[in-house]
């Protein structure tokens, strides 16, 4: 069977150093900061808690963080971001080269693609539609004269 009690102790206890540690980094409200005050005050545990928590501080802030080389890092960064951009590259050159191959087959090469297309009524007359050359000359019109519309 739980025993409440103990589980509501320890549930304290953990609330009590978390608001401690955050009263060390100054991280607390004015009104938690006055409790913890008052923890210190009045409970010998509790201040043997605070030394040990500040002794962890010093050792941890004494502890020697090996010398990084920036240049060596920024350049394994930027290499990695190359990588990447001409993976990119790539798949996006594969994909419009693919794309155009696709093209100039449906179309079959540099040969004149014709159509037929018939009316819908069963009429004997094809229309064709020619996509390589037109059918009639267009005529050009000089710039500056205007185009005649019927």
């Amino acid at each position: 069977m739980p025993d409440h009690n103990h589980e509501a102790t320890q549930s304290e206890n953990l609330r009590r150093f978390e608001l401690l540690s955050a009263y060390i980094d100054g991280e607390v409200t004015p009104q938690e900061r006055l409790q913890v005050q008052h923890w210190l005050d009045t409970e010998p545990k509790f201040q043997q808690l605070y030394v040990q928590l500040l002794r962890l501080q010093k050792d941890l802030d004494q502890i020697p963080i090996p010398p990084t080389d920036i240049n060596l890092l920024t350049e394994k960064v930027f290499t990695n971001i190359d990588k990447r951009r001409n993976q990119r590259l790539v798949l996006l050159g594969s994909g419009i080269i693919a794309a155009i191959t696709l093209g100039l087959t449906s179309l079959g090469g540099s040969r004149p693609s014709t159509q037929m297309a018939y009316q819908g009524d069963g009429g004997a007359e094809p229309l064709m539609i020619a996509l390589n050359r037109p059918i009639l000359e267009i005529p050009s019109f000089p710039e500056n004269q205007p185009v005649r519309r019927r």
